[in-house]
Formats: structure tokens, C-alpha cells, sequence
């Protein structure tokens, strides 16, 4: 297998930020079906940017996928508290992980005003942690494999809400927010 999976990751094409992938999630996993035994390729088809904790620590990068969301949701619900004027001590006991370097970078995206801004700052620092950290931490192993799945599936969630997507959005709502209104006049 070490040979197999060696020869599988270094086939996989390069994932850039903002760009479409070569493979859409769906493939990968197909490829993954194909290259692996399908508890491992269940597992991988598993994955997600909102992990659930046991169903998803099937490796050490999983694991601490799920380690640094739970640290980023907690520095955040620490952040939003301290900004009510809470303590914020109260609302998030989960100290599996830290990094100093991490939590700036949440701070810095909590204090954009834009949501839209924001959620890219966030998506940033997920992107940091996957490429700049586990990405190197397990280069050749399954591990990498479910990094590059994690990856994929940050820049599927990020392509989803372009322009188009967001305009086709906005033109539904004014289409149904005009046929209301035809409805309610007298």
C-alpha cells in the first residue's frame, strides 16, 4: 500500500485558492473508491469542514482537522462574548489545541465588518492551517490524501458563492419579492 498511496497523491492535481479544481469532490472520491478498501474510502467520503468528533478521527489529520475547528469556534464564541461585555471564560472550555499564530489570525477576521469579508479571513486561516500545516506535516500517508480532500472541498464551498451565484440569488429574490407584491395590490 505505501507504494500505492505514494504513486495516488503524487498523481493528484495542484489545488489553488479561487480557482476550479481539476477534480470536483465527487471525483476524488470516486478515485478514492477505486484506490483504496472501502472502509478507507468511506471514511474519506466522511470528511467535512464541520467535523463531528468520533466519526471523524479515522486518522491523525482528521483529527486535528477537528481539533483546530472546535479551537476556531471557541476563540470565536470567546470573541463574540468579550464583545457583549460576557465572560468569556464561560462559553468555550476546549483547550485540545492552541496556536498562538492561529488565534490571531481568528481575531483579525472577527474584527472585519463585512460578513462576506469576514468568512474570507476565516476560509484564509482554515487555508493556512490545512496547507501550511498539515499539508506538511503528513506529505506522503493517508493523511495527505484526506488534507488534499479537506482542500478540495474548502475551494468547492469557496467557488459556490461567486458572482453568478450570488446574482442569481439576488434576482430570485427581487422576481419573488415583485410577484408579491402583484399579488397584494388591489
Amino acid at each position: 500500500m505505501p507504494t500505492d498511496i505514494h504513486y495516488f497523491i503524487a498523481s493528484l492535481p495542484g489545488l489553488k485558492r479561487h480557482e476550479k479544481p481539476f477534480y470536483s469532490f465527487q471525483d476524488f472520491l470516486k478515485l478514492c473508491e477505486y484506490n483504496f478498501a472501502p472502509e478507507v474510502a468511506r471514511s474519506i467520503a466522511s470528511l467535512s469542514l464541520d467535523p463531528v468528533a468520533g466519526k471523524s478521527d479515522f486518522c491523525d489529520a482528521a483529527r486535528e482537522w477537528r481539533q483546530w475547528t472546535v479551537f476556531a469556534k471557541d476563540c470565536l464564541a470567546k470573541l463574540r462574548a468579550a464583545k457583549l461585555k460576557r465572560n468569556p471564560d464561560t462559553v468555550a472550555k476546549h483547550d485540545e489545541y492552541a496556536n498562538l499564530y492561529d488565534k490571531r489570525d481568528l481575531e483579525k477576521a472577527f474584527a472585519i465588518e463585512s460578513p462576506s469579508e469576514r468568512q474570507t479571513a476565516l476560509e484564509n486561516a482554515m487555508w493556512n492551517f490545512l496547507d501550511g500545516y498539515l499539508a506538511t506535516k503528513y506529505p506522503f500517508s493517508l493523511d495527505a490524501v484526506v488534507v488534499y480532500g479537506l482542500r478540495l472541498l474548502l475551494v468547492e464551498r469557496e467557488l459556490s458563492r461567486g458572482f453568478e451565484k450570488g446574482l442569481e440569488v439576488f434576482n430570485s429574490m427581487v422576481a419573488n419579492a415583485i410577484e408579491t407584491a402583484d399579488n397584494t395590490r388591489m
